[in-house]
């Protein structure tokens, strides 16, 4: 990426600008993307600000933050939800060689969450604008939040009870592409939303997420195949043995 030329028109614009005033000495050399919002103030926007809330509705930031309740209420139900979970995790057959349910019994949980997530995103998608009362799209948070929640939950459990003593750099590989893409992906949300409107843009995502239901009922069904195959869990039984 760093030998990749830059081919912005508005960061080439810019560069232009500022070679002008850097060879003349004038400062008057300017172009209109010289005062667009950069750095902290772009971040604090993209990814603070409730946007559907404030512009559409014309919630003070105030109110608008509490736009989230649904999905933190949503995702405390997914802790909430653990002791229940947890008995139909035992309720799994035993791997022969720890007695325990094996790691794949976590995955069902997985498997609720990734079809609750569309759902959420579905329902959002289709009551966010103003005509419908605003108690509508937050209520679409707790299915959403409860998906994450156990999405997220679970799958960390099955990571680390597939890798055990190398559960740190598994779930560390893991969480560094988690964070690259959670910090990059919000930069474009208020683009895609303005372009898109409400209803198409949360549909696409909703058929994204949909798209990736599939994944943890294949690991729920195959993943002890999958995990034979993995070089650092045969390393590990090697020395467990």
């Amino acid at each position: 990426m760093f030998c990749v030329k830059e081919t912005y028109a508005p960061a080439l614009l810019r560069n232009k600008a500022k070679q002008l005033r850097l060879d003349s000495g004038d400062q008057r050399w300017w172009c209109h993307h010289d005062h667009q919002e950069t750095g902290l103030r772009m971040l604090k926007s993209n990814l603070i600000r409730p946007v559907l809330f404030e512009d559409m509705r014309g919630w003070k930031p105030g109110v608008a933050g509490l736009s989230y309740c649904g999905i933190g209420a949503g995702t405390a139900i997914s802790v909430m939800l653990e002791p229940l979970i947890r008995k139909v995790i035992a309720m799994h057959p035993n791997d022969p060689n720890t007695g325990k349910p094996t790691p794949e019994a976590a995955v069902f949980a997985v498997c609720v969450g990734s079809v609750l997530i569309p759902a959420g995103e579905l329902w959002f998608a289709w009551t966010a604008k103003p005509s419908v009362h605003w108690i509508c799209p937050i209520l679409a948070g707790l299915p959403f939040g409860l998906g994450n929640g156990l999405t997220f939950i679970y799958a960390t459990n099955y990571i680390a009870g597939s890798y055990t003593a190398y559960a740190a750099s598994a779930l560390s590989g893991n969480s560094i592409i988690r964070y690259g893409l959670a910090g990059v992906l919000p930069l474009a949300g208020s683009k895609i939303y303005s372009t898109l409107g409400p209803n198409w843009a949360g549909t696409m995502l909703a058929l994204i997420e949909c798209s990736l239901v599939p994944i943890p009922f294949f690991f729920y069904k195959y993943g002890y195949k999958i995990r034979l195959r993995s070089p650092m869990i045969v390393q590990r039984d090697k020395n467990v043995h």
